[in-house]
């Protein structure tokens, strides 16, 4: 997995040649990912993929009902054992 970096930080060094990527590691570490509202890649998998990583909070997103926002989903993820 890879973090999205804004071409502004260019002191970071060793990026990747499009300059557009940084590896995670010490400097850079990853704390959260946020599930989309068309995301349907079930909590489950992320969860495996996410493995060897520490302390990643995983977070469901909806639209929001009167803005035009992604908000937090407090239902979660649904449950899609069917």
């Amino acid at each position: 997995m890879r973090c999205y970096f804004d071409l502004l930080l260019s002191r970071l060094d060793e990026r990747d040649p499009s300059g557009y990527f940084y590896p995670f590691d010490k400097r850079v570490q990853l704390r959260e990912v946020i599930a989309g509202p068309l995301c349907d890649i079930p909590k489950s998998v992320i969860d495996e993929a996410l493995k060897g990583y520490k302390e990643v909070r995983v977070v469901k997103a909806r639209l929001a009902f009167n803005t035009f926002r992604v908000v937090k989903n407090m239902q979660g993820f649904p449950n899609l054992t069917g």
